[in-house]
């Protein structure tokens, strides 16, 4: 992530939804000015970059640091564990996954992506759904999990039935676990359950 001085944006003399209300006064007092709602600016997603804004303490401008749409951060395989006194040889392969917390699903049929990078046949997600209590759902969890083997800032997940999760009246975690011979190569950013279908769209 690096600062883009070359693009910075001009301060207006009246707020703009483009800046988010993010201001520096030509005086030199810099700071971050509360939307007309009340909300606080700092940052956007638009189309495919996360975008954040900052002020120079010399006043003028507000500038912008961006980089790929939600990838601050990312979820990976740690390097396998050698066995010691305290990490047995029993606990040094694990399988990777992580589990999210309880997302209610508020009718109507939803869908799941992935933000991730170096997917392939080699290396892929499983992604299940699981009750609150962390049982497998029929129909979106085990082999009814279609590999996610492509890369992309919004893959869709499927199922054998379909794409969309619908007729779930209870609450739901979402399970992604890491598969293939080569898990260590893949990067996962973020995870969406939304109610829209994004295919063929610019932008979530």
């Amino acid at each position: 992530m690096k600062p883009d001085p070359l693009k910075a944006i001009s301060v207006p003399q009246e707020p703009v939804s483009a800046v988010r209300d993010a201001l520096c006064s030509f005086s030199g007092v810099c700071g971050i000015y509360p939307h007309r709602d009340g909300t606080v600016p700092g940052w956007e997603n638009l189309g495919e970059e996360t975008i954040t804004w900052y002020a120079r303490f010399w006043g003028g401008v507000v500038c912008a640091a961006r980089w790929p749409r939600d990838r601050l951060g990312y979820f990976e395989v740690a390097p396998e564990l050698k066995p010691t006194v305290l990490v047995p040889t029993s606990q040094v392969r694990l399988d990777p996954h992580f589990i999210s917390c309880v997302i209610e699903l508020k009718g109507g049929a939803h869908r799941v992506y992935v933000n991730a990078d170096g997917l392939s046949k080699d290396s892929f997600l499983k992604v299940e759904v699981l009750d609150e209590r962390f049982k497998p759902v029929p129909g979106y969890s085990g082999s009814d999990s279609v590999p996610v083997t492509q890369s992309g800032l919004r893959q869709p997940v499927s199922w054998t039935g379909g794409e969309v999760i619908e007729n779930l009246d209870h609450l739901i975690r979402v399970k992604v676990s890491w598969e293939g011979t080569r898990p260590e190569d893949l990067h996962l950013y973020a995870v969406y359950v939304s109610e829209e279908d994004w295919a063929g769209k610019d932008r979530p």
